[in-house]
Order: C-alpha cells, then structure tokens, then sequence
C-alpha cells in the first residue's frame, strides 16, 4: 500500500450505511487527500453506474496488494 494519511482518514469516517452517492463522494476526496490506494473493482464500478470519472491517486498513491491468508 502507499503513504497512508491517518489524520484525514480519523476526520473523514466513512458515514454508517452509506448511500452511494456518500460513498463516491467520500472516496473522490479520499483520492485528493490519501495515497493508501486506487479506486478500482467494486467502487470503479459504482462510479461508472454513475456516470462520475475516476479521480487519479495522489501520486504516492500505490496498488492494493492482496493480503496474504494463512
């Protein structure tokens, strides 16, 4: 993963059952404010149902490794 800002993501929980309109908007700052990943599978797919460009990631914005399972 790249640079995670902690103190934006401790000020800017994502709301409790959010709506995806909270959720694309929560994730179009994230872009601007964290470099901890890209927006992509899922949340990509949310953002071309509706109709929103991707952000591109910080630039020490890095891809999401798979997480290993022991």
């Amino acid at each position: 993963m790249g640079k995670i800002n902690r103190e934006w993501h401790a000020a800017n929980v994502m709301p409790k059952n959010a709506g995806e309109d909270e959720r694309i908007a929560w994730h179009v700052a994230h872009a601007q404010h964290c470099g901890c990943r890209k927006i992509e599978g899922g949340v990509a797919a949310m953002f071309a149902r509706h109709g929103v460009p991707i952000p591109k990631p910080r630039p020490d914005a890095e891809p999401r490794r798979a997480r290993r399972v022991s």
